[in-house]
């Protein structure tokens, strides 16, 4: 099951993620000033709108697919335990 929600999660809210990101790197961008532009050449602008949605897309889809992996581990421990303690009321 747990495998299932991963997935389910890297397929849905990676995408939505990135083009949230995406939009508030390019909006960020236009409130720029002039010399932020100068100072930049269009490779690297273009370098940072794929490269940091690409870092931050990657960043949360491994601390969601690791919190889902956590709390499973927790039920499914909280759960060998009470079947362990009290087998009749698990």
């Amino acid at each position: 099951m747990c495998v299932c929600v991963c997935v389910h999660t890297y397929m849905y809210m990676t995408p939505t993620h990135a083009r949230t990101y995406r939009v508030r790197l390019y909006t960020a961008m236009l409130q720029q000033e002039i010399g932020f532009f100068d100072a930049n050449s269009k490779g690297q602008l273009m370098s940072m709108m794929g490269e940091d949605v690409s870092r931050m897309q990657q960043a949360v889809t491994d601390n969601i697919t690791s919190i889902i992996q956590q709390i499973a581990t927790i039920v499914q421990c909280a759960r060998c335990v009470c079947v362990y303690v009290s087998p009749d009321t698990c």
